[in-house]
């Protein structure tokens, strides 16, 4: 599965990832311990084709066992914002949908994964509990990162069909 976060763009507006941005972008996933049994990502998903996804943010949770709690451990988007490695720009997605429109692909009701999103959100005491589907709507996946190629794109598998 390829996960794009949409809507970014390298700050000097090229249409390639600088390695020292690659490079960057690994490092920050590598200090969210994903490997904890803890820790969990929540995704908006924008736009689903095929086996790309573009989301919105990943945000990085951890579940405090010993105070039945949540907390975030990473906004992606913000990490990247704050190390100025990239620039928001609304032509991608926007491009994308219209290609869509065009070629007739029906796009599901996006807004109804914000409104699971919104709800987690303000429920903060209660862990998502993993969804085995393949990318259904609202679903929460177990996922490992295998490759960061750049800031808006990495690979992941699935955790069910890997034992790492």
């Amino acid at each position: 599965i390829r996960v794009h976060l949409a809507n970014m763009v390298p700050p000097d507006l090229d249409d390639n990832w600088s390695s020292h941005a690659v490079s960057k972008v690994d490092s920050i996933l590598k200090q969210a311990d994903c490997k904890n049994d803890n820790v969990f990502v929540m995704a908006q998903i924008l736009l689903t084709l095929g086996e790309e996804l573009w989301v919105k943010n990943l945000m990085f949770y951890e579940k405090l066992s010993t105070m039945d709690l949540h907390v975030t451990k990473l906004n992606l988007r913000e990490a990247l914002q704050t190390e100025n490695l990239i620039t928001y720009s609304s032509e991608q997605l926007e491009g994308l949908y219209s290609l869509c429109k065009e070629a007739n692909i029906d796009l599901p009701d996006y807004d109804k994964l914000t409104m699971a999103t919104k709800e987690f959100e303000d429920k903060s005491e209660e862990q998502v509990e993993p969804q085995w589907a393949f990318l259904e709507e609202c679903d929460c996946l177990e996922i490992y990162i295998i490759c960061v190629v750049s800031p808006s794109l990495f690979y992941v598998h699935l955790k069910k069909f890997y034992n790492l």
